[in-house]
């Protein structure tokens, strides 16, 4: 099972905002204010988190989803009625991808019903690209815009293997964690 953070992204009309997990968790999942992008993130098998997202969906009425648990391909399987989580887990091949129970994920879709659903996730071989050779080349062209042609501070570098390595419960080897901070950049 996966664990760690993943990001569900949400598009909605108004203003660019950003509110931690714990300031969700305060101000009211209900009445959350209006922001262009919404980032909600979870720990994978965390079924609270999941109910939380659900609860932000619905009050946000986004115009679309984005999972990382999706590559694009998935992404254009989900029918456009989408009230049958048994058929939906099925047309997405959820069983075999490695993430927690499709049953923490149905209601977050099924609390925005009307939203395009979109797959966050990269083709594997481009992930294994930026694993081998840093997230610059498989990013292309614009990859000094956002950076990723600079290598991070040692500081950071290393703040982020220590992070890598507890999301992967610690059962990564060491010499893989600089491979998987620039896939995650590449992510990013």
């Amino acid at each position: 099972m996966k664990s760690g953070w993943a990001a569900l992204c949400l598009a909605v009309p108004a203003f660019a905002g950003a509110l931690s997990a714990e300031e969700i968790s305060v101000s009211g999942l209900d009445h959350l204010p209006p922001a262009d992008v919404v980032i909600l993130g979870e720990v994978h098998d965390n079924p609270a988190h999941h109910a939380h997202q659900t609860r932000a969906v619905s009050a946000i009425g986004p115009a679309a989803l984005v999972f990382e648990m999706l590559t694009p391909d998935k992404a254009a399987r989900v029918p456009p009625l989408r009230n049958d989580p048994v058929a939906l887990a099925k047309a997405l091949d959820w069983e075999k991808s490695g993430w927690p129970d499709f049953a923490m994920y149905y209601p977050i879709i099924g609390a925005a019903p009307d939203a395009a659903i979109y797959g966050g996730d990269l083709p594997i071989q481009t992930v294994r690209q930026a694993m081998s050779e840093g997230a610059a080349k498989p990013f292309g062209a614009d990859a000094s815009r956002f950076g990723l042609n600079t290598p991070l501070a040692p500081v950071d570098q290393t703040a982020r293997e220590a992070e890598q390595a507890a999301a992967h419960c610690s059962a990564l080897p060491d010499e893989m964690l600089p491979g998987m901070v620039a896939a995650q950049r590449l992510r990013d």
